[in-house]
């Protein structure tokens, strides 16, 4: 499994995502779409967190079976987790 930098991650006023004022990552072009990418990208963590807490009450609900396998390979992709 691997880590990830501690939270939160924010966007700083050059569009980087930084946590704990260190460079997370720097996206490399200022393209139409480098403001919302940098977001979606400090969002991650949460994300991840959030998809962790609903996989284990996805399995409760009848024929969630699909929507749990999808968030379990979420999950693995973020990590590097094998499916």
């Amino acid at each position: 499994m691997s880590k990830h930098t501690p939270g939160p991650w924010e966007v700083d006023a050059y569009g980087d995502v930084i946590a704990n004022g260190e460079d997370v990552a720097r996206l490399a072009s200022e393209c139409q779409y480098q403001v919302g990418d940098a977001l979606l990208i400090a969002a991650a963590p949460e994300l991840l967190a959030l998809v962790r807490e609903c996989i284990g009450r996805v399995s409760v609900i009848p024929d969630g079976g699909d929507l749990h396998d999808r968030l379990h390979s979420a999950i693995a992709k973020a990590t590097g987790e094998p499916v």
